[in-house]
């Protein structure tokens, strides 16, 4: 029902933001953002998932813009199930996370985004309340239609006037330009940077 697309520039931490994918989805789909990955390490990695667990491997072969839209918009091509949520590959899923959205999703069908709550490495939580507005929109669950009708593009950022590092929200808030309906979860769903200093490691 929910796909992962792991965005990385190929961080250190990717393998273990890939298992906590697997360990909570089915379908996994990882893009490099013109990065070389290490596609053996990466088969081993792989093959210590659960077998149910289906990865797919793609590149964007060059750096569109700093970070994410190039990458979104293939993950979403690329996905079998009807819905998709982000992962960056400098956090992982708390455990549960997976079981719990999905009944989300069910239980709110006649909503079309859902962003998760956020604990960061130094214990902020972020994003666990409604609220379009910087700072508590990240990583979003898309119903895949409106990710596919609603690429997401960096011209995006100007139209809302939304800080540069704000990808995301400024994606939302096209979407909801468009006619989408956003949820919160209303739980810390996502570990940001749990094995990395610093709380935004965004290009490095």
């Amino acid at each position: 029902m929910i796909s992962v697309v792991i965005r990385t520039i190929n961080r250190e931490t990717l393998h273990a933001s890939i298992l906590s994918a697997g360990r909570e989805f089915d379908e996994v789909i990882v893009v490099a953002d013109a990065s070389p990955l290490n596609r053996v390490a990466l088969v081993k990695v792989i093959a210590s998932l659960p077998d149910k667990c289906k990865v797919k491997i793609l590149d964007t072969g060059q750096r569109f813009d700093k970070y994410g839209s190039a990458a979104l918009n293939m993950g979403a091509c690329a996905v079998s199930n009807d819905y998709f949520c982000l992962l960056d590959d400098d956090d992982e899923f708390v455990r549960g996370a997976g079981e719990y959205m999905r009944q989300f999703v069910m239980e709110n069908k006649d909503h079309d985004i859902f962003i998760p709550g956020l604990r960061f490495n130094n214990g902020m939580e972020l994003c666990k309340s409604p609220g379009l507005e910087y700072g508590n929109v990240a990583v979003p669950t898309f119903k895949t239609e409106w990710a596919l009708k609603v690429p997401i593009t960096p011209l995006h950022l100007n139209k809302f006037k939304v800080p540069s590092d704000a990808i995301d929200l400024s994606h939302v808030l096209a979407c909801v330009d468009e006619g989408a309906k956003v949820s919160w979860y209303g739980k810390v769903l996502y570990l940001v940077r749990p094995h990395l200093p610093g709380t935004n490691g965004r290009g490095r």
